[in-house]
């Protein structure tokens, strides 16, 4: 299961755990998110983690330039993310 946001990663890992399921032996499960929050969850938990401070500023730094100068200007801004493996996911059981 690849959650989309920390909230969505927490609700999961509940309905799972209350349906009896065991993460990762029934079900493995892929947050993606950026607060610390996720650093709590047991299993440890396999994330995608986005740094959301940096795409507020960046994004905030961009409006700004467009207001200052009154121009709409296409920019593409790569922001990295980072994929890091934990134990709440196992190999695939056919």
């Amino acid at each position: 299961m690849i959650c989309i946001n920390d909230g969505v990663t927490s609700g999961a890992l509940h309905q799972i755990n209350s349906r009896g399921l065991v993460v990762p032996d029934d079900i493995s499960v892929v947050g993606i998110g950026g607060s610390d929050i996720i650093d709590f969850f047991h299993p440890p938990l396999t994330v995608v983690r986005i740094p959301v401070a940096e795409i507020g500023r960046t994004a905030a730094q961009l409006l700004l330039r467009q207001v200052e100068t009154g121009r709409r200007s296409e920019e593409h801004v790569v922001i990295p993310s980072e994929f890091i493996i934990r134990e709440s996911t196992g190999p695939c059981r056919q």
